[in-house]
C-alpha cells in the first residue's frame, strides 16, 4: 500500500510538473474544465486514479491492468464504470433548466 500512494505521489508530481510546462489557457469561456475537476474530486479515490491514468497518462487497457495489478478485463471494466460515475457526477453538477449559463 505505501509503495503505492508513493507510485501515486511521484504521478502526480510528474503532472503538476507537465501541466506547469503547458502554455496558458485562453480563457475559453466554453471550457468545462473546472466542473470537471469539481465532479472527479467527489469520486472515490480508486476512480479518480483510474481515470487519470488513462485520461492524463493515457495508458492503454493492457497497460491499466499491470499499474492496477488486475487483469486487462477487470480494469477495462474498471475505466468503463469510473467513466459511467463521473458523468452521473457531471449531470448531477449541471444548472437547473430556466437558470442561464455565462458563456
Amino acid at each position: 500500500m505505501l509503495a503505492n500512494q508513493r507510485r501515486s505521489l511521484r504521478r502526480l508530481a510528474a503532472l503538476r510538473s507537465r501541466l506547469r510546462e503547458l502554455p496558458a489557457p485562453s480563457g475559453h469561456e466554453g471550457s468545462n474544465l473546472p466542473e470537471v475537476i469539481a465532479a472527479l474530486k467527489q469520486l472515490r479515490r480508486d476512480d479518480q486514479e483510474i481515470l487519470r491514468l488513462a485520461a492524463w497518462e493515457g495508458l492503454s487497457g493492457a497497460e491499466l491492468a499491470v499499474a492496477l495489478g488486475c487483469t486487462e478485463n477487470a480494469a477495462t471494466i474498471r475505466l468503463h464504470r469510473a467513466r459511467k460515475r463521473l458523468a452521473e457526477q457531471l449531470a448531477k453538477e449541471e444548472p437547473a433548466p430556466g437558470h442561464s449559463v455565462s458563456r
